[in-house]
């Protein structure tokens, strides 16, 4: 039987209130962080509300009324279940280096119920949190030996998504503020992935040279299991194949923005819409979102979308309206993923 506390849902709420609430006693130091940790959370999440409420300002909820009536339905269930597809796919990427074999479809109820923690949380920090979650779920071994692993799947997303911008900036005739804007970083982009790229290619070559001290203390095992989670991670092989999979990964997620916006009517093309999506997604990157992304998702939308020719107002609704369909996905994820997890709590 699973101990309780190896259970993602009660670690969800347990972090929820050690965010906002008041925290454990401890140390001064401890005390000071607690504090400072949670004063940057409310500090986004004022700043958040504070964006939210100018964008809301600008629009007309006569204009916003007229986008949600006029919605397109058939690209409104395209854009639903390529979000979902999304995290299926992430949780079959993960496998690939800590497989679970009987135990996928609870692989994919924490990724799903961690996809939500992450959006709740600001400054892209929920990634602490996945690897906590998915060690006390005993998905992987370690949180040392899992973090290579964590930190490769970050750089191969980085490198995906850097192709999938080179490749709609090379390859689709585009004109316009937006086109002009995003191809002026092309050189920059292309440098940062084969920077990238040229780093990875380099990790099995000299990672099993290093030589760890064969002594029984802590930090010697430590490294150790480090040193294993890099040899586990950073090959050739599975480089080329982690990077494929990744670029589905954001193809899929930049479809998805895609067809909510053209369920929308934004009045962009098909591939205008799939440069601003991935525009978007690559500011994303940037921790700087507050909780929940409330308001600077608006915000990045709204500039984006005015950098196409949107006028502000339609800018600023469009963003509400691809919330709407965000935040119906992350709801469904959520539910979904809680039910997984309950019915197959009894797993190992």
């Amino acid at each position: 039987m699973m101990r309780s506390n190896n259970n993602p849902i009660s670690n969800f709420f347990s972090f929820i209130r050690q965010s906002f609430g008041s925290g454990k006693e401890g140390d001064k130091v401890s005390k000071v962080k607690n504090i400072w940790r949670k004063l940057r959370i409310w500090v986004m999440l004022t700043f958040g509300i504070t964006i939210f409420l100018i964008l809301i300002n600008q629009i007309s909820f006569s204009e916003f009324l007229k986008i949600l009536s006029k919605v397109n339905i058939a690209y409104l269930v395209a854009a639903f279940f390529i979000g979902i597809s999304a995290t299926i796919i992430k949780a079959i990427r993960f496998g690939f280096f800590f497989p679970a074999p009987g135990r996928w479809l609870g692989l994919y109820g924490v990724f799903a119920v961690l996809r939500v923690l992450y959006y709740l949380l600001p400054f892209n920090s929920g990634e602490i949190v996945y690897l906590t979650t998915l060690k006390k779920y005993r998905f992987t071994p370690s949180i040392t030996e899992t973090a290579p692993t964590w930190f490769f799947l970050r750089l191969t997303d980085i490198i995906a998504l850097s192709v999938w911008f080179i490749i709609i900036l090379f390859l689709i005739p585009f004109s316009g503020s937006l086109f002009g804007e995003m191809y002026s970083f092309r050189w920059i982009i292309i440098g940062m992935a084969l920077a990238l790229f040229v780093v990875i290619s380099s990790f099995p070559f000299w990672i099993p040279r290093i030589r760890i001290s064969e002594s029984d203390n802590w930090l010697s095992h430590r490294l150790r299991l480090l040193q294993s989670g890099f040899r586990r991670t950073f090959k050739i092989a599975t480089l080329i194949k982690t990077l494929t999979v990744s670029m589905i990964i954001w193809f899929v997620l930049i479809l998805f923005d895609t067809f909510a916006l053209l369920a929308f009517n934004t009045p962009l093309s098909f591939w205008e819409c799939f440069l601003a999506s991935t525009a978007i997604y690559s500011m994303s990157l940037l921790p700087i979102n507050a909780p929940l992304n409330l308001g600077t998702d608006e915000a990045l939308w709204t500039g984006v979308l005015m950098l196409a020719g949107v006028s502000a107002s339609l800018a600023v609704s469009i963003a509400l309206s691809i919330r709407i369909v965000s935040m119906l996905v992350l709801m469904t994820e959520g539910i979904v993923g809680f039910l997984l997890l309950v019915l197959r709590r009894d797993e190992r």
